[in-house]
């Protein structure tokens, strides 16, 4: 997709690409222009993009910000969970590499998952293993996830779970 900020949209989609396997975006331009972007790519660019509506005055079109104004859209024109996204992306802080923060909590890109904002108390979410080490994300949403062998923390502040395979054969390696 060469250009999705600033459009003008009738309607979107949520649904898997055959070719990567993860979920993206499929968005009706109008007039038989379609395209798509993936869950990263909605995040960065929804807050500019504009919803046309037919019943605008005197049978024009008039033009709803898709953020601004959540209450005024037609839920026919969003289905299979675009809306919950939208509901998100209103709460977009920052994206670090395959993480989107939210005010209410962190978006997994890699794992299309969300993990809601836990103040207070430190603790980890347990995404995964590999070869001996968890990786864990930070329920706090700043410091990404961590490396972990047995209780002690190796290291944190790593933004992506393939980053974080990366790091840990680094380290095994060296050893």
């Amino acid at each position: 997709m060469a250009r999705l900020k600033n459009r003008r949209i009738r309607g979107l989609n949520k649904g898997y690409s055959v070719f990567t396997e993860k979920q993206e975006i499929r968005i009706n331009f109008g007039e038989n222009r379609y395209g798509t972007c993936t869950i990263k790519e909605f995040f960065k660019n929804v807050s500019s993009w504009k919803l046309v509506d037919d019943n605008g005055t005197r049978g024009g079109e008039r033009v709803i910000h898709l953020l601004s104004n959540t209450d005024q859209l037609k839920s026919h024109m969003f289905n299979n969970g675009v809306q919950d996204l939208l509901a998100k992306a209103e709460h977009l802080v920052n994206i670090r590499e395959e993480v989107v923060n939210l005010s209410i909590g962190s978006y997994l890109l890699e794992l299309d998952d969300f993990i809601p904002l836990r103040n207070g108390k430190t603790t980890y979410s347990k995404i995964s293993t590999h070869r001996g080490y968890q990786i864990k994300f930070h329920n706090n949403g700043v410091y990404g996830f961590t490396i972990f062998k047995g209780a002690t923390a190796s290291e944190d502040r790593i933004w992506s779970i393939a980053r974080c395979k990366e790091i840990i054969e680094e380290m095994i390696s060296c050893k």
